[in-house]
């Protein structure tokens, strides 16, 4: 595995469109979230066109199978100096190793953009990205009304883990 995280131009978001439309990839999400090319601009310019700090958003891609595999982001939290994960790998890549891969490249990616802390919400029943995360080194924090399962990882307990960003 040989994974390079790509940041697409705005004409190149047909593979964030199949991914967040893949019912089977987006089960853990209770459903698909539509992304008609008419909101691509405006999604862009929040995400990626606008250079803003708060927020990060790749590609993950395979060189060793020449394939996109899934996709990276974060944004600002609204306290802390912290920012809120987000990791989709597509269907047909889980359990090989791309989750735990990309999640380890965001957050590297989010400690040397000047962050202190990442962080993610979890759905209650999606147990094997909980299971991820507790493995990676994060910390449940909280578990909201709803039963979705809150995490956190510090700078310092990341470096403590993996050594240098």
């Amino acid at each position: 595995m040989d994974l390079i995280y790509v940041i697409p131009k705005r004409t190149e978001l047909n593979y964030r469109k199949k991914l967040v439309e893949d019912e089977k990839t987006m089960e853990y999400n209770n459903g698909i979230v539509p992304f008609p090319k008419e909101k691509w601009d405006s999604w862009y310019n929040k995400w990626i066109g606008n250079n803003d700090k708060n927020y990060y958003y790749a590609y993950i891609y395979d060189k060793d199978i020449q394939a996109f595999v899934g996709e990276v982001a974060y944004r600002k939290e609204v306290y802390k100096n912290s920012v809120m994960l987000s990791i989709i790998i597509e269907s047909k890549y889980r359990r090989r190793g791309y989750g735990k891969e990309g999640l380890k490249g965001l957050v590297t990616t989010a400690f040397k953009n000047g962050w202190d802390e990442v962080r993610d919400l979890i759905a209650k029943n999606n147990v094997g990205s909980q299971k991820l995360f507790s493995d990676f080194g994060f910390k449940i924090v909280d578990v909201d009304k709803d039963g979705d399962v809150e995490f956190e990882l510090g700078k310092e307990e990341f470096i403590n883990l993996y050594g240098d960003i």
